[in-house]
């Protein structure tokens, strides 16, 4: 079975998600005495374009910067769906330098006990930490495009977002992980977004837009997949 790694590992779970184990959705009876959260969010935003050649001396690397976008898109994303489903919570956002230990450890490689202060300082009860991962079957990781010639002048596109929810209460403990796999990958049209198999495409100011979009648009479809599937 293929498995989704975390970059680099909650040291709050194990090495490896397992994605037919994960706890069960999560209800309001559940969460009703809940009543602040904060949102997490350490998504990288240097997005990798890689071009897979038919050999290794084909192979070619970019990175397209997002500048934030990723991030701002996943937050919205579970604040519209915990305004719905758990509507007289408190959502808070924490910020890149709240979500930090005094000796700059994001919260990404935070202890157990470091992700309850997190949440005590924040006076909230629950902790929504989004982060990326990579996918055993996928050569890209995080939030990405991997592009492929075909010949013939085709060129295979795919649109990954490989990430990760955890939920953790004001002490620390995991109540729920969710993560994404052959679901986080979805195909593109090269010539919508105007790639051509040389990277270089992506200078063009026009084809770099239509990329960013995608990737964030591909952010926002699998946090959604996400919080659907904890039931939020």
């Amino acid at each position: 079975m293929a498995r989704i790694r975390r970059i680099p590992v909650l040291a709050v779970a194990s090495a490896l998600l397992l994605t037919a184990c994960a706890a069960p959705p999560r209800t309001a009876q559940q969460d009703a005495a809940v009543r602040a959260v904060a949102i997490v969010s350490q998504l990288d935003e240097a997005a990798p374009v890689l071009r897979l050649g038919i050999t290794i001396f084909g192979n070619e690397k970019k990175i397209l910067d997002q500048g934030g976008k990723l991030n701002e898109m996943a937050v919205e994303t579970v604040k519209q769906h915990l305004g719905n489903s758990r509507p007289n919570w408190n959502v808070k956002v924490a910020t890149p330098k709240m979500a930090m230990t005094a000796d700059g450890k994001p919260a990404e490689r935070m202890t157990a006990a470091e992700l309850a202060a997190l949440a005590q300082s924040l006076g909230v009860d629950q902790l929504f930490v989004l982060n990326g991962a990579s996918y055993d079957n996928s050569p890209g990781r995080g939030t990405g495009v991997v592009t492929r010639p075909l010949g013939f002048g085709l060129l295979s596109v795919s649109v990954h977002s490989f990430i990760t929810l955890t939920v953790m209460d004001r002490n620390g403990v995991t109540l729920l992980d969710r993560g994404v796999g052959s679901d986080g990958v979805k195909n593109a049209k090269a010539d919508e977004l105007g790639l051509t198999s040389d990277l270089k495409s992506l200078d063009a100011p026009a084809v770099s837009a239509n990329v960013s979009a995608a990737l964030q648009k591909r952010t926002r479809e699998v946090v959604d997949v996400l919080m659907t599937s904890a039931n939020y």
